[in-house]
């Protein structure tokens, strides 16, 4: 709530913060107000335009999120397509299309879209391979889900540190002062 008369507050002083009008969408798509979401991202959208090169994630997946959700399944295609062009390990827009795909019985494009999450990402780590378990979990498809699990173990596993570090080394040193020297020698450990 407070969040949300920030970002009106910021959006009176200046229409074309992209964050201010994103975060009102966010906040309405989140309280289950598509309806009033659906402005608020494409007024984010719009302002986006006017600054060049700016990325903000989700934006296209809450949008798409709020028109599958009004029955708008082409539109909200689009629209998720488009944040997995923007960002193509996309989490939310890979799920959200998955679910779209899977709600349209078109089970391999779910599969092949959402295993981006992992694939279209070169720094793929636990959190992205258990976000593609969990979906396939969610979605029903047990055996990919189970396959997922196991290239996740596969891919910790050969991730995890194979080499022990070495042992740390003291290195000792003998001083002393014969005369007027200071005498710095490396110590030798006795042999026992």
């Amino acid at each position: 709530k407070e969040a949300a008369e920030h970002a009106r507050r910021s959006l009176d002083a200046d229409r074309s913060r992209v964050l201010s009008a994103f975060v009102l969408g966010e906040v309405a798509r989140r309280q289950g107000r598509c309806e009033e979401a659906v402005p608020a991202y494409r007024k984010a959208i719009e302002a986006q335009r006017l600054h060049r090169g700016t990325v903000v994630r989700s934006l296209r997946a809450g949008l798409a999120d709020c028109l599958a959700r009004q029955g708008q399944e082409a539109e909200a295609e689009k629209e998720f397509l488009a944040e997995i062009e923007a960002i193509p390990h996309s989490r939310e827009g890979r799920t959200g299309l998955a679910i779209l795909y899977r709600s349209q019985s078109r089970d391999a494009e779910a599969r092949r879209v959402l295993e981006g999450v992992v694939t279209a990402n070169p720094r793929a780590g636990a959190d992205e391979y258990w976000t593609v378990v969990r979906a396939f979990a969610t979605l029903g498809d047990v055996t990919a889900a189970r396959e997922w699990a196991g290239r996740a173990r596969v891919r910790m596993t050969l991730s995890a540190r194979a080499t022990v570090p070495e042992p740390v080394r003291h290195e000792l040193e003998g001083r002393a002062t014969i005369g007027a020297a200071a005498v710095r020698r490396g110590a030798v450990p006795a042999e026992g």
